[in-house]
């Protein structure tokens, strides 16, 4: 079952990046052309914030099947190699973009004004599409893991 969500997890990440980008690149283009907020630039937002909350949701299923997280609750939790990552700062940092890509979401869809609905957006976007590439554990890490599911 591990496996399966491990599998999971890793594809929903490259539909999270491809999406993630999509909705920066509308977003950083409608906000320095000074165009205006479409049902496109909305389905963006809506796709990469959904996306986000989903890969959260399977991330939380494999952080509780996980064999290298069972250990943060032993004794000898600190002599084992990214165990801080997966067990505190990896969930922490993904939580924190999906509140952002919420947020950005839903306060774009409520201001008035094209140009702060593309303010709010690109502020949030873009934060949360860097925290998801800071937080990736990736394979050139000590305790990284393959990208390819």
């Amino acid at each position: 079952m591990f496996k399966g969500f491990l599998h999971l997890h890793t594809t929903l990440w490259w539909l999270i990046i491809l999406t993630g980008l999509w909705a920066v690149v509308r977003v950083w283009r409608g906000r320095l052309s000074a165009t205006v907020w479409t049902k496109s630039d909305k389905l963006a937002g809506l796709v990469f914030s959904s996306l986000l909350a989903t890969q959260f949701l399977f991330g939380i299923a494999l952080y509780c099947l996980s064999p290298t997280v069972k250990p943060l609750f032993d004794a000898a939790a600190e002599k084992m190699p990214g165990l801080h990552f997966y067990g505190m700062l990896h969930p922490m940092l993904m939580f924190t973009a999906v509140v952002l890509a919420q947020l950005g979401y839903s306060v774009s869809k409520r201001v008035a004004g094209d140009a702060r609905k593309f303010h709010w957006a690109v502020v949030c976007y873009t934060n949360a599409l860097l925290i998801v590439l800071l937080a990736t554990p990736w394979p050139f890490y000590s305790f990284g893991r393959s990208l390819v599911p």
